[in-house]
């Protein structure tokens, strides 16, 4: 009844069914997630790079893209990019 009374249509409904039985969520996991629109954060992200970015230029541009998070040799913690 959770996902009945919060979700505002029946595709994103059936995201939360779905990710509900995967992951075990309890009904109150269940509503948190509905609460902060999960299926709004886990959406592929909209991107222009096809049409702005030349296709000749597209791998030396997407070699340059974002890090990811690097550890400390030493401590293990993430530390950000320089």
């Amino acid at each position: 009844m959770v996902i009945l009374d919060s979700c505002p249509d029946q595709e994103s409904s059936e995201f939360y069914a779905k990710r509900a039985a995967q992951e075990g969520w309890t009904r109150s996991v269940l509503q948190a997630m509905i609460a902060t629109r999960l299926h709004e954060r886990t959406q592929p992200a909209l991107t222009t790079f096809d049409q702005a970015i030349p296709e000749d230029d597209r791998d030396a541009v997407g070699a340059h893209g974002p890090r990811p998070p690097e550890r400390s040799v030493i401590s293990g913690e993430e530390m950000l990019p320089t």
